[in-house]
């Protein structure tokens, strides 16, 4: 299949940097289900499984708000 020039490359690898929790009590973040890339490969975004809450979280793990 040939590239068009309206075509982006779409491919990405991930490198595992290290571990962390992902439990926000106060705002309903308790159990994580899932993890997405955000559009911008800025942050992810992550839904409870308690609230039906979606969150979005940055790459350092901490809770991102408005």
């Amino acid at each position: 299949m040939a590239d068009t020039p309206d075509e982006k490359d779409e491919s990405f690898s991930l490198t595992f940097l290290g571990r962390f929790g992902i439990r926000y009590e106060d705002e309903g973040l308790l159990e994580p289900s899932a993890l997405a890339l955000s559009f911008d490969r800025k942050s992810l975004w992550t839904v409870s499984d308690d609230t039906g809450k979606v969150f979005e979280i940055g790459l350092d793990g901490h809770l991102m708000h408005d």
